[in-house]
């Protein structure tokens, strides 16, 4: 209780004991209404499928640009593609879930949302790497992902980056998911 109150003497409240508790909470900021307002919009604008085609296009052009202008040979452009594929794949796994009539078990837990958006990430992750490694050996020597550094280390970074674009995005997205009316 203490502790309450020294938070409210530095923030100023308590300069006016005349605030109620609704004043204070507007002179601090958003109420809890308002906040899963705005939580529900974001998701659902964010989940829209004109925003997750819109962010497929935007990567799958970026990554045909790069492979044809040879923009993987600038240092971490590849990074940029893996966390914006992470973003993409947590982004389609809320959509699909919010879907479905399962999807209401997950907005139970927001650890189970937060780890089932991981989880699908990572497993394209590993597709893509399978993808990559497999063209640099069915077209050795052509240049197709031959830039790319295949290798374990540049394998380990693009799964992270994937893992940290995945877990951006479904910090932000847990809350409008799972505070969602049913």
């Amino acid at each position: 209780m203490a502790s309450k109150k020294r938070a409210a003497r530095r923030s100023g409240l308590n300069d006016n004991p005349g605030l109620s508790s609704p004043e204070r909470k507007r002179v601090v900021g958003l109420n809890d209404k308002h906040h899963m307002i705005l939580m529900t919009r974001t998701f659902r604008a964010l989940t829209s499928p004109p925003a997750v085609l819109v962010l497929l296009a935007l990567i799958i052009v970026f990554n045909f640009l790069g492979i044809s202008l040879r923009w993987y040979l600038i240092p971490y452009y590849d990074k940029v593609h893996h966390f914006a594929g992470g973003v993409w794949v947590a982004i389609l796994f809320f959509y699909l879930f919010d879907r479905k009539p399962f999807g209401s078990a997950l907005r139970q837990s927001p650890l189970a949302s937060f780890v089932g958006a991981l989880a699908l990430t990572a497993l394209a992750g590993v597709a893509w790497e399978l993808f990559e490694a497999s063209m640099g050996i069915i077209f050795p020597g052509r240049g197709f992902f031959l830039w790319t550094g295949y290798g374990l280390l540049d394998t380990m970074g693009d799964l992270a980056t994937d893992l940290a674009g995945a877990a951006l995005a479904a910090f932000l997205l847990v809350p409008g998911f799972c505070k969602k009316p049913h």
